[in-house]
């Protein structure tokens, strides 16, 4: 295969960054990049908005319980990875281990 060329930006949506590039056979690939700046800052928010005083919800899916969210496209990463199944995690260790 011949060396990519880059064709252009696509757009950025909701922090994800698309690229279009030319893959030198008459194709074309597109390449998806995910900033984390915006959804650090977010999570980090979140996470200081719980409280130890407020304490922990007594299920899972409490209000309380939550310290963030992940975007899609991290979600599918860590699905291909092998550390989430759909949107369960599998491996904990993996997942902490970064």
């Amino acid at each position: 295969m011949s060396e990519l060329g880059k064709r252009g930006n696509l757009g950025v949506v909701n922090g994800v960054v698309k690229t279009a590039y030319a893959d030198g056979e008459g194709g074309l690939i597109i390449k998806t990049e995910t900033q984390l700046d915006d959804f650090i800052d977010h999570t980090k928010a979140q996470y200081n908005q719980r409280s130890e005083k407020t304490g922990w919800g007594d299920t899972p899916y409490d209000a309380k319980n939550k310290i963030a969210s992940l975007p899609l496209e991290i979600i599918e990463t860590l699905n291909v990875m092998g550390i989430m199944r759909g949107f369960h995690i599998t491996d904990q260790k993996a997942l902490k281990s970064g």
